[in-house]
């Protein structure tokens, strides 16, 4: 439900007040401020803004798999074959082929990672048109994602 649909019901709401449907007592910009805040904090809320639902997803499921499939590079037994990532003091590796996977498939890769520039996520990429990198340290070559571990709250 956009905004503008909570103006109109409070629109409404304010002239049925008005003209005695309501009683003059009715708190309307109360009502209307409530059912905003419940749709605001809502799935479909969600479905109206995949950019912060892909976001989201993806704070979900770097937490979800820290240090058990997002495994730290430096990790004495190296055992890749689970890994869904990996991560060190300054990045989170995201492979490209889970990234989708990652933000729940809220948006296109391409889109997902156009997202990732602009708020400034990512830690290093390859070139101007290229955001993955090839290689993971101490890992190996694998095309992956490099994300700002410190904009994850995993330090």
């Amino acid at each position: 439900m956009p905004p503008c649909l909570f103006a109109l019901i409070g629109l409404c709401g304010a002239l049925a007040r008005e003209f005695g449907v309501l009683p003059k007592t009715a708190k309307i910009g109360s009502a209307v401020q409530w059912g905003w805040e419940r749709f605001a904090g809502s799935l479909e809320a969600q479905a109206l803004n995949p950019e912060g639902l892909a976001l989201a997803n993806l704070r979900r499921w770097i937490a979800q798999h820290w240090d058990s499939a997002i495994k730290h590079v430096n990790t004495s037994y190296r055992n890749s074959r689970d890994a869904l990532g990996w991560y060190d003091d300054n990045a989170i590796y995201i492979p490209t082929a889970r990234l989708s996977e990652a933000i729940g498939g809220a948006l296109s890769e391409l889109a997902s990672v156009r997202l990732l520039g602009r708020a400034q996520l990512l830690w290093t990429r390859t070139d101007v048109r290229r955001a993955a990198i090839r290689k993971v340290p101490q890992v190996g070559s694998v095309d992956v994602y490099a994300l700002k571990r410190s904009e994850f709250g995993h330090v």
